[in-house]
């Protein structure tokens, strides 16, 4: 977990020409649940457009899981297992 939350702290310490002054992404460990570590994360940026925005997200998003990756830090997504049963073809009278 400390591993994790340095790499989005040093990933947004690396953007921060994008953020307003005194206004750096901050980052937590939040709450064990049911399938998952939560962090929790706050980013402020300067006045951009949406479009701006989104692709400056995307980007830290990208290289978050980049670092992610090669630090071998793993994602566990929920996933639900299905078992279909065939019915008999034949109706009973």
């Amino acid at each position: 977990m400390k591993k994790a939350l340095s790499i989005l702290e040093e990933t947004g310490r690396k953007m921060q020409k994008y953020f307003p002054p005194g206004k750096m992404p901050r980052f937590t460990f939040l709450n064990y649940s049911a399938s998952s570590l939560d962090i929790d994360g706050y980013v402020w940026f300067k006045k951009m457009s949406w479009y701006e925005m989104r692709s400056l997200r995307g980007d830290f998003n990208t290289e978050v899981l980049r670092r992610f990756m090669e630090n071998n830090l793993d994602f566990a997504y929920p996933t639900t297992t299905v078992y279909l049963q065939e019915e008999n073809k034949k109706k009973k009278p």
